[in-house]
């Protein structure tokens, strides 16, 4: 998938002027906070923060609290810089972009449009966080990847290389995507996963535990899994496999019984292989690491339900001190 960067309008610089460190007030959120107008591009800077003479902060861009820019470093537009956050090197923050907390923007990174990235999160290298893509808590995002839509990177979760996270998907916990890897759509990577290569993982796919995606794999629709897939081939196998007892399960109704016939299915001498080799061909032959029991199914399904959403444990940790 070929991105286009996008280079902001060069913004002019505003003549250094005495009267450029003449305090005045400015009424943000509410609060009246004192600063002054920074020599080299005419942006706001709060008396606590600290902007480089060399660094440039555009006319209608705020540098506030105890947030440092500093370098080349360049804050254009409507962007704001606060908290303990810092900028540096050659990035650049534009449009409605927001840095906050103790996060860090660094190198020739972009964080653009209305992205957020905030925590203590790192975006650098020639990373872009565009969009209302949002990085946040650990998460580090970095070398020429890209974070755009409504994607967030969350957890210590990193995404570098030439991946790219997009539209609403979420890559938290340990996960990582890397090399030339896309995640899309509703898409959720979390826990130790690993999507590299140029693997494609999208639709509502929820990509779990130890599992590595890898190559130019492709998982898509609404599958989940936490096994590792290599190539194309296999995981259409994968999602074939998923599909066809998905179908036999919802006909059972008792759990011994879709056990039983489960492990029957999937064997290749078991007396249902007739019929799943009439369906998928030489799909019998499947990996032995798709061939898991039943209970364990859903040992994995309630993992994956438990910890889908990247706030739902400690949100659960939470309410269960409030209760104590």
């Amino acid at each position: 998938m070929v991105v286009k960067t996008i280079t902001p309008p060069v913004e002019k610089a505003v003549p250094t002027v005495s009267t450029s460190q003449e305090v005045i007030t400015r009424i943000i959120n509410d609060r009246e906070v004192r600063g002054h107008l920074h020599s080299n591009g005419g942006g706001f800077v709060a008396e606590t923060a600290h902007v480089e003479e060399t660094a440039f902060v555009g006319e209608n861009a705020m540098v506030l609290g105890n947030a440092q820019v500093s370098g080349s470093a360049r804050v254009l537009h409507d962007a704001e810089v606060s908290g303990n956050a810092k900028v540096f090197g050659e990035a650049r923050v534009f449009g409605n972009a927001r840095v906050s907390d103790y996060a860090w923007v660094y190198g020739k990174a972009e964080v653009s449009e209305s992205a957020r990235v905030y925590g203590k999160a790192k975006v650098y290298g020639n990373a872009h966080v565009k969009g209302h893509a949002g990085v946040f808590e650990y998460a580090q995002v970095y070398g020429d990847a890209w974070v755009y839509g409504k994607a967030e990177v969350s957890g210590d979760a990193g995404v570098f290389g030439h991946a790219s996270v997009s539209a609403h998907a979420e890559v938290f916990g340990h996960a990582e995507v890397f090399g030339h890897a896309h995640v899309s759509d509703y898409a959720k990577v979390f826990g130790d996963a690993e999507i590299s290569g140029k693997a494609y993982v999208f639709g509502k796919a929820y990509v779990f535990g130890n599992a590595h995606i890898l190559g130019k794999a492709e998982i898509g629709t609404g599958s989940f899994t936490s096994m590792s897939i290599t190539s194309t081939e296999e995981a259409q196998l994968y999602l074939k496999t998923m599909e066809y007892l998905e179908t036999k399960l919802e006909e059972m109704q008792e759990t011994s019984y879709a056990n039983q016939v489960m492990n029957e299915t999937l064997s290749p001498r078991g007396s249902k292989g007739k019929i799943y080799e009439q369906n998928y061909g030489s799909a019998i032959q499947a990996p032995k690491k798709f061939v898991r029991p039943f209970r364990q199914q859903q040992k994995d399904s309630e993992e994956f339900n438990e910890t889908m959403s990247p706030r739902g444990p400690a949100k659960k940790k939470k309410e269960k001190e409030e209760e104590e």
